[in-house]
């Protein structure tokens, strides 16, 4: 057996090495799989730690509010784990745990669920870039275009005196 074909049986063995990952679960009234989102052991870019059940975690923020969400639309969300059983649900309604300032949010749910408006993200776009030249000193931003330009010593052949 390959590696290749050992690595696809473990991900589908439950309970295997490979299929203890933690998720953020929504399911439906009737208990039917929603949706998921996956939870991290340990720090990674763009995502949070927090703590469910008193089990630490690493979110997504996008994830935090996704749960909020739903919970407020009727679903019922869990932090859930695959076993040889099936999935287990770990934590009940984990999203009633954390705050959105917590994973770094600083609106309102509505606002986030919405996400930026047009003229938001142009104003951040034009604050991002009025900070990019700022940053910038005399030598590399804007007021070394308007300068004149000092002559390249040594490149250019000497001017011609008038006799």
């Amino acid at each position: 057996m390959n590696a290749i074909s050992l690595a696809a049986l473990l991900l589908l063995l439950p309970g295997s090495v490979a299929a203890q990952d933690f998720y953020l679960v929504a399911r439906d009234r009737n208990g039917g799989f929603f949706e998921g989102h996956q939870l991290q052991s340990h720090a990674k870019i763009g995502f949070r730690y927090v703590q469910f059940c008193g089990k630490s975690y690493y979110v997504r923020p996008r994830s935090v509010v996704w749960a909020k969400d739903l919970d407020i639309k009727g679903y019922h969300t869990a932090v859930e784990r695959n076993s040889a059983d099936g999935w287990i649900e770990v934590c009940a309604f984990p999203n009633r745990q954390v705050t959105l300032r917590q994973v770094g949010i600083k609106t309102t749910l509505q606002e986030a669920i919405e996400g930026p408006k047009q003229s938001q993200t142009m104003a951040r776009r034009f604050d991002q870039i009025r900070e990019t030249f700022n940053k910038r000193n005399e030598e590399t931003g804007l007021l070394s275009l308007f300068r004149k330009e000092k002559p390249l010593r040594g490149l250019l052949p000497p001017a011609e005196s008038a006799e």
